[in-house]
Parts: structure tokens; C-alpha cells; sequence
């Protein structure tokens, strides 16, 4: 309720089996165009994309270990089986495969956690649609300029 109509909230569904639990509050709050979910678990994405089709899911994983359209494939295909909306991916398994299916499967790339302004600037002309970091700050000095 603090943040209403200031930002947009991420909540990392960590633990199974809460799913329903976390789209009630959500709703309680009236927060359902304000907020995004991600998860590691994949079943817990499908289920929050079930029982809340508003709310946008993202899986969180940790890419690929080398540039492969094959593996890029196989972890979208995996994603899409959850009907999620986006990939959030270790940046460090980002690729350009995974860069190039995703957009042809029209699925947003997420990078985490990025706190260099060398590795936030080349993920930015990449085209990753956000940054998570533990230094916001830095990111918008990075990203906009001074």
C-alpha cells in the first residue's frame, strides 16, 4: 500500500505451495496492475499464471552455460510451458541464442544480478527488458547519465 501509484513491485515467490496465498494478497490490495512475479520454482510460475492471469510471471533461471540455439530453445521451450511471460536470467547466462529465440518467441530477457556499470551497460544495448541490482542508484547513474 506504500508504494501505490510510486513504483512497480517485484515479489520473488520463493517457497511452493503459496501461490494462491500470494495472488489474494495481491488482490487485498488492490495491487494487481502494480506488481510482478517471479519464481526459481517453474510449477509455482504456471500455478500464479492459473490462478491470476493479470498478474505477469516471470522464470527465474539461470540461462545458459554457452551460446547454443539448442539449449536457448529447450530453456524457452520450458519457460513457455509454464506460460510465463518473460525469462529472468543469471547475466552471466545470457547469450546471444537465448537473446535472439527469445525475441523471436516474443519473451522479454530479464538479467540478474548486475552490479558492474560495464556489465549493466552491455546488457542495456542488448536489449534486456530490466536490471535487477543491489544498487539502484548506480544502475539509474549508469543507464541515464548523471
Amino acid at each position: 500500500e506504500l508504494l501505490r501509484g510510486r513504483m512497480h513491485l517485484v515479489v520473488e515467490v520463493k517457497q511452493p505451495g503459496i501461490a494462491e496465498q500470494v495472488a489474494k494478497t495481491i488482490r487485498s490490495c488492490n495491487a494487481l496492475g502494480a506488481c510482478t512475479i517471479i519464481s526459481f520454482n517453474l510449477e509455482t510460475c504456471a500455478q500464479m499464471r492459473q490462478i491470476e492471469p493479470a498478474l505477469p510471471v516471470g522464470w527465474l533461471t539461470g540461462g545458459i552455460p554457452e551460446d547454443d540455439s539448442e539449449l536457448a530453445e529447450q530453456l524457452l521451450e520450458t519457460a513457455l510451458s509454464a506460460n510465463v511471460q518473460f525469462v529472468d536470467v543469471a547475466y552471466k547466462g545470457i547469450r546471444p541464442a537465448l537473446l535472439k529465440r527469445a525475441r523471436l518467441a516474443g519473451m522479454a530477457v530479464w538479467a540478474w544480478t548486475v552490479d558492474n556499470p560495464a556489465d549493466m551497460r552491455d546488457l542495456a544495448r542488448t536489449g534486456v527488458a530490466c536490471i535487477t541490482t543491489n544498487d539502484p542508484a548506480l544502475a539509474l547513474k549508469t543507464l541515464t547519465g548523471p
